[in-house]
């Protein structure tokens, strides 16, 4: 199977209760859109929400000043419109980050799987994203996540991650404002899973990672007759076949 990332949109709001990111054109249907959102730390406990058919996969922070609070939001689209708006309850800068992606095999109704996130309430310049359990399959998505209260815009240079392969930060403007980035991992075995993101300067961060499971496929094998001739498929006709696993069906002739 094959996960691809369609496309990314960035959004942010100072001071305001409305945060939108809008995407180039509307996500397809089925497809499995990400959105990471942060706000400062004393809004964390009312983050705010990107509308009622969204799913938070994890919240993360101390939900205190000079921390900065997050939180991971899936969503399978759906009849969706080119913006993504968060409204939130308070007037707090806010920064979000959207990912959509496409599977060759499609996403399930609930495509989340395992998660990790941390937090701490000291400056640091690296920091990790703390470890997921097992994940369920080998063929996942894994989306990395970071924030900061960077004061005056990103970190300089941006941010670095040790295993994500693809990485897009949000916008950032003056004074205490959080600054974000969102990044990618394409995983093919099954394992515990984290990262580490990096940047430049000293702050406090915020950081998670959560795998996302796309559908697992089927295997057909078309026009399998008995070595015989018999209607029958025996053992030995299955032993033939190089490879069958659980997702393997037989068609008989």
């Amino acid at each position: 199977m094959s996960i691809t990332r369609e496309q990314t949109a960035t959004g942010t709001a100072n001071n305001h209760s409305n945060c939108t990111a809008t995407w180039s054109s509307a996500p397809t249907d089925g497809n499995l859109m990400v959105c990471w959102h942060i706000c400062p730390g004393t809004y964390g406990d009312t983050l705010g929400s990107p509308g009622s058919s969204w799913t938070r996969a994890f919240t993360v922070g101390s939900w205190a000043n000079p921390d900065p609070s997050g939180a991971l939001w899936y969503k399978i689209a759906s009849s969706e419109s080119t913006g993504v708006t968060f409204t939130h309850s308070s007037t707090p800068d806010q920064r979000v980050i959207l990912f959509e992606y496409s599977s060759t095999t499609g996403w399930p109704a609930d495509p989340f799987d395992v998660e990790a996130h941390n937090y701490v309430s000291s400056t640091q310049t690296s920091f990790a994203t703390g470890t997921t359990a097992t994940t369920a399959q080998d063929d996942a998505l894994a989306i990395c996540t970071v924030g900061l209260l960077a004061g005056t815009g990103l970190p300089t240079g941006g941010y670095g991650w040790t295993n994500a392969t693809y990485d897009l930060d949000s916008l950032s403007g003056t004074g205490v404002n959080p600054t974000s980035n969102m990044g990618e991992r394409i995983l093919t075995t099954t394992g515990t899973y984290s990262d580490t993101a990096s940047w430049s300067g000293s702050y406090r961060p915020i950081t998670g990672i959560a795998v996302f499971l796309p559908s697992e496929g089927t295997t057909v094998v078309e026009a399998i007759g008995s070595s015989d001739g018999d209607a029958a498929i025996t053992k030995a006709d299955i032993d033939a076949i190089v490879e069958i696993d659980a997702h393997t069906v037989l068609v008989p002739e």
